[in-house]
């Protein structure tokens, strides 16, 4: 993902939703414990979520240490300019998270390969996905894109 040296990636965004206060901030290891959690009582929900590429996450097998890693990756992307995630908090509660990603970082699952152009997905708690609320969250989070990035 080719991000300008003068841009300053956000660290921390706040938006109003319905169900109240939705807060982004950079995913990264301090959120381990809260984030297993999340993933592994979502694990059904998130199985193929992201299309045929994501069938393997998460494993029925994922151990704390393995999404530790992951989350260690996550970090060290968003560090270094290269990728971008974010947890998703929704009145001071973890939900889901988001990412952004540079087509060229994606080749499996698309075919154009521009590096101005950036790759979302994100998923949220499957009760607030029944609920709808990952589609007011969709609608903020990709104004927010439109605007800032």
């Amino acid at each position: 993902m080719h991000i300008p040296n003068s841009f300053q990636v956000p660290r921390e965004v706040s938006f109003f939703i319905s169900s109240g206060c939705l807060k982004l901030i950079p995913l990264s290891r301090s959120l381990a414990h809260l984030d297993y959690s999340l993933v592994i009582s979502n694990k059904e929900h998130l199985k193929g979520l992201f299309g045929k590429t994501d069938e393997w996450w998460p494993a029925d097998n994922l151990s704390f240490a393995q999404n530790y890693e992951m989350l260690i990756w996550h970090e060290e992307q968003f560090e270094n300019n290269e990728s971008f995630a974010y947890a998703f908090f929704l009145n001071n509660t973890y939900i889901g998270c988001l990412y952004l990603y540079g087509l060229g970082e994606v080749y499996d699952i698309v075919s154009v390969k521009d590096p101005q152009l950036i790759y979302v997905f994100m998923w949220v708690d499957k009760e607030l996905y029944v609920k709808g609320v990952d589609a007011q969250i969709f609608a903020q989070v990709k104004a927010w894109i439109e605007e800032t990035w």
